[in-house]
């Protein structure tokens, strides 16, 4: 079921056919004609792509879909190009080309991607990938929480451990078709290495910001208070409102973003805590700094893709389903 798009954020996909969708993502494949189109169009030139009938011919395409994370992997004989388009919500996507390729995030211009470099980006609105043939490989996710930077999009080439990690463990699983415990695992583990990734693309982002730093670790600090929110940040840090709301927005977020994002954090971390386990979901909302369970429960369905019970059940099936795997393992080695 295909979700509206937010204002103005609707993709042009004239020249794109539909290949692959989920209700978070749709990828695009542009057929050309002829070879020098897609060459002028990989090196960033200004042609204009055809309309397409049908898929580049040749182009073949391995996926798996979980619920939150899309593993995707594309191979092309000849020049072609993608397109990654988010529904609804923003994108974390990670990639590696096997061929030298370009990428161009929103309306940023196109970047280089070195051939088998791994890339991480968050898209707003759609990618475009255009690759000399070879292999396309990418994990893609929504980002359901607050997003560092300017309104545009980004994208970081820089070499990044968890990034690298986060391909080869997707690369593991591509293609394949996995029984619901060990999917939500796997999951689980994509998208705490993609967490990891954005943490230290968000660090880079508010490096060269002393002020804004240190409030954002007073929130993460502070946001389980009940009483915690704008007027008492300003008020630490000698601010007035109108400031602090600019100085948030200056890097692409808002304060109130923040503080909920980083209550919502505790809570599944809290969730996920065996010492927890005989606390009801609510107590573990008053305890983040949510004064109302419903707005809780909304808000924690739209930042995890599910509801906190049925998030804290999930996760213990599949950790008990890793666990007798690992004692199925020990057993046939004894």
């Amino acid at each position: 079921m295909l979700r509206r798009l937010g204002k103005g954020r609707k993709p042009a996909m004239e020249g794109y056919l539909k290949i692959l969708q989920t209700q978070y993502l749709s990828i695009h494949d542009c057929a050309a004609s002829n070879s020098e189109l897609h060459h002028a169009r990989l090196q960033g030139g200004t042609a204009v792509a055809p309309k397409v009938k049908s898929a580049q011919d040749g182009l073949s395409l391995r996926q798996t879909l979980l619920p939150n994370v899309a593993v995707i992997c594309a191979t092309a004989p000849q020049l072609g190009a993608l397109r990654v388009a988010a529904l609804e919500l923003p994108l974390i996507v990670a990639g590696q080309a096997s061929e030298s390729a370009t990428l161009a995030v929103d309306q940023e211009p196109p970047r280089d991607i070195p051939a088998n470099a791994s890339f991480l980006a968050t898209v707003r609105n759609r990618a475009d990938i255009r690759f000399p043939g070879g292999t396309l490989f990418l994990v893609a996710a929504p980002q359901r929480g607050p997003i560092m930077g300017e309104t545009g999009g980004s994208l970081s080439t820089a070499p990044d451990e968890s990034v690298d990690l986060l391909i080869t463990q997707a690369q593991s699983i591509v293609g394949r078709d996995l029984p619901p415990a060990l999917a939500r695992a796997c999951e689980a583990g994509l998208l705490a290495l993609l967490s990891v990734a954005r943490e230290r693309e968000d660090k880079g982002a508010v490096d060269g910001d002393p002020l804004f730093r240190d409030i954002l670790a007073d929130i993460a600090a502070n946001c389980r208070q009940q009483d915690y929110g704008v007027a008492q940040v300003a008020q630490r840090y000698k601010l007035n409102v109108r400031t602090l709301q600019k100085m948030f927005q200056k890097h692409g977020t808002t304060i109130r973003e923040h503080i909920t994002a980083a209550r919502l954090k505790y809570a599944g971390a809290a969730l996920l805590d065996p010492a927890n386990a005989g606390k009801k979901v609510s107590d573990i909302a008053f305890e983040a700094g949510f004064n109302d369970i419903a707005t809780f429960n909304r808000l924690f369905r739209r930042t995890f893709g599910r509801a906190p019970s049925a998030f804290r059940t999930e996760a213990n099936q599949a950790a008990a389903g890793v666990a007798r795997a690992e004692q199925a393992d020990i057993d046939d080695i004894g």
